[in-house]
Formats: structure tokens, sequence, C-alpha cells
């Protein structure tokens, strides 16, 4: 959505001189690195990353096409087996809806489980569900559809403040 700015920043930018041009440089560099760098595997962001369950409960399980599932007909349990949380990722849908799921390694596979299902198997065990800092409503989706143009405009507005 910030495109378009874009070019207004590397106008602004382009018109500077000396020491306040390439501080304006050091600046956009910054904001496409946080822009562009894998926020997945960051256990600030996503508490659960890194993080390594054992169940104490027994709780029936079925893996289905890659994917670690409750299930009451399965015959294998939870129970004293271990689950280390690798990345979570976000999917986006045209609805505006978002999903997250959780890449897990258990039992020396990875596999995909649904935060659903994370939430239900830490009631289960009466385990507090650290909460992403993705799910307050500071980064609810809108809020990325708006911030980029607004963060170039502010870039654009103090570059020319810092001008006069």
């Amino acid at each position: 959505m910030g495109v378009p700015f874009l070019i207004f920043v590397i106008y602004e930018i382009s018109s500077n001189k000396g020491i306040l041009k390439y501080l304006n440089i050091f600046i956009l560099i910054l904001f496409l690195i946080l822009l562009i760098n894998d926020k997945s595997k960051n256990s600030f962001i996503y508490p659960l990353v890194n993080k390594e369950i054992t169940f104490k409960k027994d709780l029936k399980y079925e893996i289905k096409n890659g994917w670690l599932e409750f299930s009451t007909d399965s015959n294998k349990t939870l129970k004293n087996k271990k689950i280390k949380f690798i990345s979570q990722k976000v999917a986006s849908y045209a609805d505006i809806s978002t999903n997250y799921f959780y890449e897990i390694k258990f039992d020396n596979k990875k596999l995909l489980m649904n935060e659903g299902d994370v939430i239900l198997f830490f009631k289960y065990e009466n385990i507090p569900y650290p909460r992403p800092i993705t799910n307050s409503s500071f980064f609810y989706f809108s809020f990325y559809i708006l911030i980029y143009p607004f963060v170039l405009l502010l870039f654009i507005f103090l570059i020319r403040f810092i001008k006069e």
C-alpha cells in the first residue's frame, strides 16, 4: 500500500544534501529491513516459539495430512510426549480474515497445528496460553493496511521539517 508514497520519499531524499540525505537513507533502509524481516520465528512477537511443552494428561490425537489434531477415536495419547514450537505462521485471506497456525516438532516430525487446537491443548493442561503480540488490536489487519502510507507521510513531513 505504501509503494506509491515511496516515490515521494525517494524524491525528498534526492533533493536533500549532506548528512541529512544519508540520515534519511539510513532510516528508509531500517524501515525496509523491519518490513522484510521474517517475524514467524521471533519469540518476542510469538511467545510460544522455541518453547517445548510436555503433556501430563491423556489427550487423544491423530496426525492427518501433516497436521496434529484432536481425535476422540484414536488410541494414541499425548501423555508424556513433547511438542516444540518452531514458528508461528499467519495466513491472511481475501475476506480480510486471519488464521494463525504453528509449525511444531513432534516425534521427530515437523507438523502443523491450528491455533485453536493449541489453545485447547493449553486449556486441557491448565497452562495459560501466551497470546502473540500480533493478536492485539494494535496489530489488527486494518492497521497493516493503513500504517505504511502513514509512516511514509510522516517520514516526508519529518524531512521537510528538518530542511526548514
